[in-house]
């Protein structure tokens, strides 16, 4: 999947370059244990510590508790779940934010055909993360079920703006979450922070409002920026430089 997305959109992701991916440490923004978050969840099959697929890293908490950053989607009922996580500091200029995150459950996605002149609400929102710039712009950069998240216990894992990573579990259960990169639009411009909400009452196609969900977010890293190699000066022919 990640090279067909490379060849039909003609560019490749800051994390396919030359330049370091560095996982971030999210003890402060951690806020439930993944088996209260989602009941079920086999805790005892989830691998913890260094997760790669290929030149994303992540750094996933393990031991006791299972720590992740979770917000609820709440459909008519409030959740269980905060709609907002602690946010994740940044505090610098970045290539690109590379985020694990997985849904507890499933949601709605599908066909665009349903709604053409709204492709984007045929996949269910999940919540969002808000990007936010130290100049004070924040960026918004929705959490669509289909389209860059799918359940941790999907068997068919294939998605296209994100890649399936696993994270332990069996061949009969598999743990699957999903690494999402979102490229900086704005190079040169330092990020504040991060931060995770759910969304609530998301309505399909049919007006139908989508059960309640939750967005875990086990880990995140970031793309370093490039550094810039400085003026060129120029010299005269047979001068040296």
């Amino acid at each position: 999947m990640p090279d067909a997305r490379r060849r039909l959109s003609g560019r490749a992701r800051p994390s396919e370059g030359i330049d370091p991916v560095v996982p971030l440490r999210l003890d402060r923004s951690f806020n439930a244990r993944i088996a209260a978050a989602s009941p079920g969840f086999p805790t005892e099959a989830w691998s913890g510590g260094r997760v790669q697929f290929g030149r994303q890293v992540f750094e996933l908490a393990g031991g006791e508790g299972n720590q992740v950053a979770a917000v609820a989607y709440e459909a008519e009922q409030p959740a269980k779940l905060p709609r907002e996580a602690p946010p994740i500091p940044i505090g610098e200029d970045v290539s690109s934010i590379i985020f694990l995150h997985a849904a507890v459950r499933r949601g709605v996605d599908d066909q665009g055909y349903r709604q053409i002149f709204n492709h984007a609400d045929t996949a269910g929102l999940l919540g969002w993360y808000e990007v936010a710039y130290e100049d004070g712009l924040v960026e918004t950069v929705p959490i669509r079920y289909g389209v860059n998240i799918f359940e941790w216990s999907r068997r068919y894992s294939e998605i296209y703006f994100a890649d399936a990573v696993r994270c332990g579990g069996t061949a009969e259960r598999p743990v699957t979450f999903y690494s999402f990169e979102w490229t900086n639009p704005r190079p040169g411009k330092a990020i504040q922070e991060v931060r995770l909400k759910g969304a609530r009452c998301f309505r399909d196609y049919t007006e139908k409002v989508m059960r309640e969900n939750a967005v875990l977010l086990a880990a995140v890293s970031v793309v370093k920026k490039r550094a810039f190699p400085g003026a060129v000066r120029a010299t005269r022919q047979g001068q040296k430089p």
